[in-house]
């Protein structure tokens, strides 16, 4: 018989990338454990981070090694410093600016409360309870 394909002739289901589940492996043989080895392909790699993780985390961490870190974590601070100060000076820029633009309600009515040092303790008197204006449902 000719014009058909089994498994056989194409192989298994899953492909090579697939896990392998160990519930299917043979009885007896265990695959020994290695060391999980770092994924440094083209696909765990950021433009701006680098790999995903450490390149030499299986290497020894030694004292030049620990000096390098302090070394970088003092840069970083001090960039931290100045990008800080700037983020600041403008948040403070975009703030005033828009205390411009739209005033606070208290800054609207400033002219309106001097103006009440004016008014005599009789006018005081004559105005009406908030109270007293609103009618009660009978």
């Amino acid at each position: 018989a000719t014009g058909f394909t089994t498994r056989s002739d194409i192989g298994p289901a899953r492909a090579s990338t697939d896990v392998s589940d160990d519930r299917h492996a043979r009885p007896g043989r265990k695959k020994p454990q290695e060391e999980e080895e770092e994924d440094l392909n083209d696909t765990n790699y950021d433009e701006f981070n680098g790999y995903g993780g450490s390149l030499f985390s299986s290497g020894p961490y030694d004292k030049e090694d620990e000096e390098a870190d302090e070394v970088y974590d003092s840069i970083d601070t001090r960039m931290d410093e100045k990008r800080r100060t700037r983020r600041e000076m403008r948040f403070r820029e975009e703030v005033e600016k828009f205390r411009q633009e739209r005033p606070k309600i208290q800054q609207q009515f400033s002219d309106l409360k001097r103006q009440l040092t004016d008014v005599s303790a009789e006018q005081w008197d004559s105005l009406p309870d908030v109270g007293g204006s609103v009618r009660q449902k009978k």
